[in-house]
């Protein structure tokens, strides 16, 4: 992004997030912040059912998140 005579270069990433619920596999993103923060969650823990566009997740320091869902697998018959 230039400013000014100068540029300015900031690492642009995100991170998925897979959950299991009722069945259906859930594919979330989450912008990477640049102050790294994260949401603390446990692999297999209990996730909370989605609604809508986005999912409120609720991690283990009882801090809310709100995800994007970006894909939904369901299982093989």
């Amino acid at each position: 992004m230039p400013i000014g005579t100068m540029v300015v270069a900031v690492p642009l990433s995100s991170q998925h997030y897979w959950f299991r619920v009722n069945g259906l596999v859930y594919c979330l993103y989450f912008p990477s912040r640049l102050s790294g923060r994260v949401p603390n969650l446990t692999v297999n823990g209990q996730p909370k059912s989605p609604s809508g566009a986005a999912v409120h997740v609720l991690d283990d320091d009882g801090k809310d998140w709100k995800l994007t869902i970006v894909g939904k697998v369901a299982p093989k018959e």
